[in-house]
């Protein structure tokens, strides 16, 4: 999924997927949201959540897709009632679905409440993502002082950051406005967190304060076979330049190239042990082995960190009385 990151022209136009070797990008329509004039949609004039007339919101992206063609890009567009005719008359579409028998554990409730949630988290009864109410209690905040748990994007100005930055920020003439960033924190509102990062939360002592919603997800990786032939067809693509094309058709295959990319990642992560790499690698490794006056982050990215250490090495710097069970864990 595209999450907002490729925004397109001088509008900064957010879009759903974007594949770069081609410059095309992938628009799907939820006919509600965007007033499609479809079986969905009959009778419908007003879309209340969005507070305009459907005719309005359809006119709007009918401009949209005509500013990203304009912008030179190819487009690939579908509606919700296009996807779900194709779901029940395109024959790969329902033998997909016929085939599999998509199987929740907690299926057979019909309400569960705040607390059987967090206990079906715990004993990972439930795997999906959960919009919640999250927060560090002050008595644990001492614990993740050098390292906010809650990562989250948010909108932020000079103000909310420290004194040496404030200095920063006006001596390099940036954030001259509020702009939304990627940030540690102690809290998160209405935040969707996947259900394994909840679990390492509660664990480590945060507070679910309130649930809005559950996504349940059948835990088996149903992507598998199509992510294994999208990698082998890009390998085969990079030692063959005479496959290249193929690699390259493989990245468009079922519609939306993104696809490709993410079900392959998520399908080789362990989610036992990959649930968040930056808290777990921190406070699970680094802030357990070694004394915090041993070691510092300078700099951290969404996938990296630079780390100062008060030694030759990290095992150097393990703390003696651990050093057994660092040796045992180490590798893992």
């Amino acid at each position: 999924m595209n999450n907002t990151e490729k925004r397109i022209g001088e509008r900064r136009l957010p879009v759903d997927g974007f594949h770069g070797p081609s410059q095309t990008v992938f628009q799907f329509h939820g006919c509600w949201w965007h007033g499609h004039n479809c079986y969905l949609t009959k009778g419908k004039e007003m879309n209340e959540k969005r507070k305009k007339p459907m005719a309005e919101l359809r006119d709007e992206t009918t401009a949209n897709s005509k500013y990203i063609r304009d912008q030179g890009y190819n487009l690939v567009e579908m509606w919700e009632c296009q996807w779900r005719r194709m779901k029940k008359k395109t024959n790969s579409a329902v033998q997909y679905f016929t085939n599999r028998k998509f199987h929740r554990p907690l299926d057979h409730h019909q309400t569960l409440d705040q607390n059987q949630i967090i206990k079906a988290i715990r004993d990972e009864s439930l795997f999906g993502v959960v919009e919640c109410d999250i927060t560090v209690p002050d008595h644990r905040k001492p614990k993740f002082s050098e390292m906010c748990p809650i990562f989250k994007n948010t909108q932020i100005s000079k103000e909310d950051i420290g004194e040496y930055m404030q200095t920063f920020a006006e001596e390099q003439h940036i954030m001259p406005q509020p702009r939304r960033s990627l940030i540690g924190s102690y809290f998160g509102e209405k935040i969707f967190l996947a259900t394994p990062l909840i679990k390492w939360y509660l664990e480590h002592g945060l507070e679910v304060t309130r649930i809005y919603q559950v996504v349940e997800y059948t835990p088996v990786p149903c992507f598998q076979p199509f992510g294994e032939a999208v990698s082998d067809a890009r390998r085969a693509g990079d030692v063959d330049p005479n496959k290249a094309i193929i690699a390259d058709t493989m990245k468009l295959v079922s519609m939306i190239s993104f696809v490709g990319n993410s079900s392959y990642g998520k399908t080789i992560t362990d989610q036992e042990r990959n649930r968040e790499v930056k808290e777990h690698f921190y406070f699970d490794f680094m802030d357990k082995y070694l004394d915090r006056s041993d070691f510092q982050y300078c700099e951290m990215d969404t996938d990296s960190a630079y780390i100062a250490i008060a030694g030759q090495s990290v095992e150097s710097l393990v703390k003696p009385e651990l050093r057994e069970e660092f040796e045992a864990d180490k590798a893992n």
